[in-house]
């Protein structure tokens, strides 16, 4: 016959095995999240560059608006802080002053404009050349440019910029 004191201590335990099997699902659970965590942050990365470029691209519309025309390659996306010395209707700032204007991995934006050759109106790109930092690159080291361009080097060329299109 069992005593009080047996009983109430084989209901309370947990065996080893039950232990270590525990610890070995929290693992796989945690080196799972971990090995995920990059591709998380990197795809953050990618949307928030997306949206500062759509924030740009707003900005440029109302300079062109302003101006009448977008700020030259040379004057660049700090013509939306600073005005430039032969803007006339200038009404900036279009953009808050602590603007950086470097993509999330810390590189600066390229801005660069063209003159379309079919309808004759100027057209400009902003740029990010992704996680890798320089031009090409697949998956988050992409380049990618505003207005759905996946091809800035396409662009550039003349172009659609639409890789395959």
């Amino acid at each position: 016959m069992r005593t009080e004191n047996q009983a109430r201590r084989t209901t309370r335990a947990f065996t080893l095995l039950e232990i270590i099997a525990v610890m070995v699902i929290i693992g796989v659970m945690v080196s799972a999240a971990v090995l995920e965590l990059p591709g998380i942050i990197d795809s953050n990365k990618v949307k928030g560059a997306k949206s500062e470029m759509s924030t740009f691209c707003t900005a440029l519309e109302l300079f062109r608006m302003d101006v009448g025309s977008y700020p030259t390659d040379d004057q660049g996306l700090q013509a939306l802080i600073t005005a430039p010395a032969d803007a006339t209707n200038w009404s900036g700032p279009y953009l808050k002053q602590t603007t950086t204007f470097k993509d999330p991995w810390g590189t600066p934006y390229q801005y660069h404009t063209r003159v379309n050759q079919t309808t004759g109106a100027t057209e400009f790109l902003v740029v990010s050349y992704g996680s890798d930092k320089k031009a090409g690159g697949t998956g988050y080291a992409a380049d990618f440019g505003s207005n759905g361009v996946t091809d800035p080097e396409g662009w550039q060329s003349g172009g659609s910029g639409i890789a395959g299109g």
